[in-house]
């Protein structure tokens, strides 16, 4: 009896050992996947941080050239002002010549039609 209660006893204690082999094997599993799982998030992380920098950075950029853009805008319309002025300048200068030029035919015509003053 002594000797089946050993057996029985060892047995117990080999399935026992080997439970707590398996129970090892299976925290060792799940602590690998744990950090396989943190790697995995830190990358992500990583990577998603750095493309938020390059979304920032692309943003800047065009925000720049927006800006740079408007500025010549803004340069092409004070020129297209400044020119349009000239113009409008000149067009009144040629509207009174032409005018003056008017009064001075009319002149001529009337003193024409008169006899002229040194007409003998």
């Amino acid at each position: 009896m002594r000797r089946e209660h050993a057996e029985a006893v060892a047995a117990r204690d080999q399935d026992l050992r080997q439970a707590e082999e398996r129970h090892a094997g299976q925290e060792k599993r799940m602590l690998a996947e744990v950090d396989r799982a943190r790697q995995t998030a830190k990358a992500l992380e990583a990577e998603l941080t750095r493309e938020q920098q390059r979304r920032a950075k692309s943003e800047e950029a065009a925000a720049r050239r927006l800006e740079a853009e408007l500025q010549k805008l803004h340069q092409v319309r004070e020129s297209a002002r400044a020119v349009e002025a000239e113009l409008r300048d000149r067009l009144a200068v040629k509207g009174m010549e032409l005018a003056q030029a008017g009064a001075e035919g009319t002149a001529v015509k009337e003193s024409d039609s008169t006899g002229g003053v040194c007409g003998h």
